[in-house]
């Protein structure tokens, strides 16, 4: 959020003010703060706005320096909210250039409440863009662009989180292809995980690219071997030594783990020790040297399955966004005086709008 909130709605209420002379400008500001229920100091920034607004579009056609109108006045605002009689002003107020002061207003601690408020309203579930006759166009094209900006910020950060995903699931995939697995094999078990086709359809995409990660080849264990490591696992165990663990992974570590695990199978000395201490070992291992084993698959198919979930989460949020922009453009339509300022929002967005668009084609194939 910005001041250009309080810019608008300014201008709305001096448009009308001098449109038509009889409307009284205090009531015009009185009519929109209950609107927006905007607090004291609120209403002093929008009340500021007003009257340097209609000074502006005054002095445009009266340049003498000095422009006469009835100002705006907290205290006359304030009472009509609460319902109190206001005395009419018969003499005009006078405003000079020089009485106009940035600093009383162009606040943003003061601002933030107020945005915050409205940021809460067009970020509420199932937001809906048809015109509601209740209320103001201005207050329905700000709740519509306020929520585009949201959403634009929104955006940023899934192109950013996408960026670092694509390539984790590159990784993933590339060690995935390293131990065999082949492509039609990943699909029927990303289908059993129920991911999208949609993002399924993604991650084939990056599978075909990828080069399989290499794979240092280790020796195959004996049964001499899977003796001893059971043995220094044991003893490494029974002393609860983290130092003798610790060189016992650096043993393992010289070995294919599934040979080893088999020569221990074959010689019995499984039943020597804990299965949960094994595998703890095992794995952890396998982390260390890039070697797999039915488990460690396991979990990077389990994680390509969260990525491609990642991947849906943001073509959600790209959706959301152009629905938004979409909307807003079809208010500026019906509402063709909206048009500067939609001008203001569309070209903030529009390098994400474009980015989001590219980044959506690359991944769906249709971008080399």
């Amino acid at each position: 959020m910005n001041k250009e909130t309080y810019l608008m709605l300014a201008d709305h209420i001096a448009r009308q003010f001098l449109e038509n002379p009889s409307l009284d400008l205090n009531e015009l500001v009185a009519q929109t703060a209950r609107e927006y229920s905007m607090n004291s100091e609120q209403r002093n920034i929008l009340i500021n706005e007003v009257n340097r607004a209609v000074f502006q579009k005054l002095f445009e056609t009266h340049p003498d320096k000095t422009v006469e109108f009835p100002i705006a006045k907290p205290e006359i605002v304030d009472k009509l909210l609460k319902g109190e009689p206001v005395a009419t002003e018969k003499t005009a107020s006078f405003i000079q250039e020089e009485e106009i002061n940035e600093e009383d207003y162009l606040l943003d601690d003061l601002y933030n409440p107020f945005f915050e408020t409205l940021e809460k309203e067009a970020s509420a579930p199932n937001l809906t863009y048809e015109i509601d006759v209740s209320k103001t166009k201005h207050i329905q094209f700000q709740k519509i662009a306020n929520e585009l900006m949201q959403k634009s910020e929104e955006v940023q950060a899934s192109l950013m989180k996408l960026a670092t995903v694509e390539q984790q699931l590159r990784e993933v995939l590339a060690e995935l292809k390293s131990v065999g697995l082949k492509e039609n094999e990943l699909v029927a078990i990303l289908r059993q995980n129920n991911v999208p086709q949609e993002a399924i359809e993604y991650v084939r995409r990056i599978y075909s690219q990828v080069q399989p990660k290499p794979v240092e080849l280790k020796k195959k264990a004996s049964l001499k071997d899977a003796y001893e490591i059971t043995q220094l696992v044991k003893k490494a165990s029974e002393q609860g030594n983290a130092t003798a663990l610790n060189s016992v992974k650096k043993r393992i570590a010289q070995y294919d783990l599934n040979s080893l695990e088999q020569a221990m199978l074959k010689l019995g000395s499984m039943n020597e020790i804990s299965g949960t201490q094994w595998y703890r070992l095992k794995s952890e291992v396998a982390k260390l040297t890039g070697q797999y084993s039915p488990e460690s698959t396991a979990e990077l198919l389990s994680k390509v399955a969260e990525l491609a979930d990642e991947y849906i989460e943001a073509e959600k949020t790209f959706g959301q966004f152009f629905k938004i922009a979409s909307a807003l453009k079809k208010f500026v339509k019906q509402n063709p005086d909206f048009e500067e300022y939609a001008n203001v929002y569309f070209t903030k967005t529009a390098k994400i709008f474009k980015r989001s668009m590219r980044e959506i084609l690359a991944r769906k194939g249709c971008l080399k």
